[in-house]
């Protein structure tokens, strides 16, 4: 029988486990779409469950933590050249270029092409 605290270190790290496996899923199809709906059936909860156990995990939510994964990779893009704007958006997964461009400044600071016009000089 476990004790309470043996109990609640055992759900602890579960639901890092589950946060774990959430990163991995992103870090594997940022780059395609991604529903919440679709990531809480793989693991057996409901997307607000799954959602709350996420943030209360992590910090963040799930959709942020998406979005910073995407940017990550846009900003590297951008950086190493040779992509336009666009095509570093569809690249990295999203589909709307006024959406990436909104994303993008909040998580850099800057809009994808004054991070591009830097790298290029």
């Amino acid at each position: 029988r476990l004790s309470r605290v043996g109990y609640r270190q055992l759900t602890r790290s579960i639901r890092h486990r589950l946060a774990d496996y959430v990163d991995g899923l992103i870090e594997r199809h940022f780059d395609q779409p991604l529903h919440l709906d679709v990531l809480a059936a793989q693991v057996g909860l409901s997307k607000d469950r799954l959602g709350k156990r996420y943030k209360a995990i992590r910090g963040r939510p799930i959709l942020e933590a998406l979005h910073r994964r995407r940017v990550e990779r846009a900003a590297e893009l951008l950086a190493g050249g040779g992509m336009t704007v666009t095509d570093v958006c569809h690249e990295v997964g999203f589909n709307d270029l006024s959406f990436f461009h909104r994303i993008y400044r909040r998580y850099r600071g800057a809009t994808p092409r004054q991070i591009g016009r830097k790298a290029a000089n």
